[in-house]
């Protein structure tokens, strides 16, 4: 299977300037040290992709996270067999972060919308290898990514509070 993955993305980084910066300003791994971020620079593909190129589908299987060097990617879903910008990423941020979490699938769509985009990726299986070994890297990873998916329940509130839509029909999926 690692050879399928790996035949996706073009070559491992090694060496590249400012990539420790880029990869500690993303949301989950902010709480990373140096040393635990050169930890996970082996385990870094790149792949340039064109306009309109699906990086993947909503339902996917989760193999991988990325981290967009240059270029704006819109994550999409698909509705009424149309697919409806929610957000665009754009350089510097992460996306595909539920790749942390066993058998997660995709939630949205996530189309390159620049002319060109050029995206870094960790594999499932490279990021699980990393987890393995280092147990604070995968503390803290998950912490931010806890974080992080509080953060966007509270937006999710807040908007539904704004709006003065009624959330007890859905009140279920924010029970744990």
């Amino acid at each position: 299977m690692w050879k399928k993955i790996k035949k996706i993305f073009e070559k491992p980084i090694t060496q590249e300037k400012n990539i420790i910066s880029l990869i500690q300003s993303t949301t989950l791994f902010r709480y990373l040290t140096k040393e635990e971020i050169l930890t996970i620079i082996p385990h870094l593909y790149v792949r340039n992709y064109v306009k309109n190129e699906v990086v993947y589908f909503r339902t996917d299987p989760s193999k991988a996270l990325y981290i967009i060097k240059k270029g704006t990617v819109a994550m999409k879903i698909d509705v009424n067999e149309h697919l409806l910008e929610v957000m665009q990423i754009k350089d510097g941020q992460l996306f595909g972060e539920n790749t942390i979490l066993k058998n997660a699938k995709r939630l949205l769509s996530a189309v390159v919308v620049s002319e060109n985009a050029e995206i870094y990726a960790i594999p499932y299986l490279k990021l699980q290898e990393v987890f393995q070994r280092h147990g604070s890297i995968k503390i803290k990873v998950i912490n931010a990514f806890a974080e992080k998916y509080n953060e966007r329940i509270s937006q999710t509130i807040h908007i539904f509070e704004k709006k003065k839509i009624d959330i007890s029909d859905i009140a279920s999926i924010f029970e744990i």
